[in-house]
This record gives structure tokens, C-alpha cells and sequence, in this order.
């Protein structure tokens, strides 16, 4: 198994944990939006700033 796989495989556990949890406390379901966009805001601003792609074409 490498990397990749432990990864989605811990990331699908966190997930399932997520849910169940949810059942029985749905209030976390705040805390992990919160999370997930604190983990993601960085990607998406690079994303439609363009930052990383370069051309070396500057006009």
C-alpha cells in the first residue's frame, strides 16, 4: 500500500467517523465545514489568482 492509498483510506475513516458522529452530536458537522474551509481557502485563492502558472509570456 503506498502513500496515496493511506491517505484516502485515512481520510475515508475520518469521514465515516465524521458521520457517525454526527448522529449523535450534529454539531460537529459546524466544526468540520470550518475545518475543511480553513484547510481549502489557500488552495482556492491560489487557484483563481493563477499563482504556479506561469507561461514565461509576459505581454
Amino acid at each position: 500500500m503506498d502513500g496515496f492509498q493511506k491517505t484516502m483510506l485515512g481520510a475515508a475513516a475520518v469521514l465515516l467517523l465524521v458521520i457517525v458522529i454526527a448522529f449523535f452530536w450534529p454539531g460537529i458537522l459546524y466544526y468540520a465545514a470550518l475545518a475543511l474551509a480553513i484547510l481549502f481557502f489557500p488552495i482556492i485563492i491560489a487557484m483563481c489568482g493563477g499563482f504556479g502558472i506561469t507561461t514565461g509570456q509576459h505581454e
